[in-house]
């Protein structure tokens, strides 16, 4: 986050000041959950529970890009470990070799994984 101090809020929080949330990473992918959220309860409200269908949802995550002070939980490995035995969520683990595009970024992730 830089220089904590020149944050108006602490980035390592969420603060919620008028309409707006302040924080680190308030604008990734935490947003676009609480979308899908919204978005089945009013699907749910409008077809009910027994729709005759299935609901399913892809949501990424880099545990590589974990940067948080040590003493703090990542969101992300809690979620994983606590929701690994449902039947229905589903962890995938991606690697070099799911890479299709430029070799370099395939070269690039080998690099990462070799340095860890």
């Amino acid at each position: 986050p830089g220089n904590e101090n020149s944050w108006r809020h602490p980035p390592f929080s969420a603060t919620i000041d008028g309409n707006k949330l302040y924080g680190r990473g308030s604008e990734d992918m935490k947003s676009n959950i609480a979308c899908f959220i919204s978005a089945t309860e009013e699907f749910i409200s409008k077809n009910g529970k027994n729709f005759g269908g299935k609901l399913s949802f892809i949501i990424t995550g880099d545990e590589t890009q974990i940067d948080l002070p040590k003493h703090q939980k990542s969101g992300l490995i809690h979620a994983k470990n606590t929701l690994k035995e449902i039947k229905d969520i589903s962890f995938i683990t991606l690697d070099a070799k799911d890479v299709i595009r430029h070799k370099l970024v395939k070269q690039i992730i080998k690099a990462y994984k070799n340095n860890d």
